[in-house]
């Protein structure tokens, strides 16, 4: 079983009401994904996608939907060049969350997505630091952790 279905079952399992709550996407919306961002997307990303992509309702926290990844990636990826030079012409991400608030910008986003099937995530806060962390070693177990900080022993 793949670690994005084994999730959707804990979740299914522990409310039936999350069934109705979780939409996935089709696999021709992830091509289409793929075609816009001109990349290959990580395999585990993809299985999330296709679990979880189009509609999460409240069970999973800091992740855009799928209509919304497109729009997000040029203007996130500006925005981390100008703070750090190591993004500068770096396509080889893909921005998971973008927030502005007043202190400015807080980003999300998977890195070396051609090197790793289930790559890092990395966190940007602008003004709080002028660098980026790696916040969670693979996409799988950030989901598992944001679930688990949401739901705790409802699971």
């Amino acid at each position: 079983m793949k670690i994005m279905e084994f999730i959707y079952s804990m979740l299914v399992n522990k409310n039936s009401k999350n069934k109705r709550a979780i939409k996935g996407c089709t696999e021709e919306d992830i091509r289409k994904l793929e075609n816009v961002l001109n990349v290959e997307l990580p395999i585990v990303f993809k299985q999330y996608l296709l679990v979880f992509g189009r509609t999460h309702e409240d069970i999973i926290s800091y992740v855009i939907k799928f209509p919304y990844l497109t729009s997000v990636q040029e203007e996130a990826i500006q925005k981390l060049s100008e703070f750090d030079n190591e993004f500068k012409d770096h396509m080889d991400i893909i921005i998971i969350d973008l927030v502005y608030s007043q202190q400015g910008i807080y980003l999300l986003y998977l890195k070396d997505i051609s090197y790793y099937d289930d790559p890092p995530v990395y966190e940007f806060m602008e003004g709080v630091s002028p660098q980026s962390y790696r916040i969670s070693n693979s996409f799988s177990s950030f989901i598992i952790e944001r679930i688990l900080r949401k739901w705790g022993k409802k699971i």
